[in-house]
């Protein structure tokens, strides 16, 4: 029975959302070796060159803090330069803004 693209073939699968069990496992871990080992890790980050020890130090929080993904940005200025709204929000006329604002 060949597979439907989009359908799955467990439906009573892993919800979207829930972590996987083995990764879990391997956080919680990690975790514990940190904490049972936190002086000796101390000691030796000291002991290291400060770009390695903030080199070691980013590889390790990459298992404290989660990651987050890039986001492009689209520009919501419309004119070519930018600067023409900047022109034309400081003609409005105050008393207008105030008008409405009531």
């Amino acid at each position: 029975m060949p597979f439907i693209k989009g359908q799955s073939g467990n439906l009573k699968g892993r919800p979207k959302g829930v972590a996987n069990k083995s990764s879990e496992s391997v956080k919680q871990s990690i975790a514990l070796l940190l904490e049972d080992n936190m002086q000796l890790l101390e000691s030796d980050l000291k002991s290291l060159k400060p770009k390695d020890r903030v080199h070691a130090v980013i590889n390790l929080l990459k298992y404290a803090v989660p990651t987050f993904k890039s986001v492009e940005l689209e520009s919501v200025v419309p004119n070519e330069t930018g600067l023409e709204w900047i022109e034309d929000l400081m003609n409005v006329d105050e008393q207008k803004i105030l008008n409405r604002l009531k």
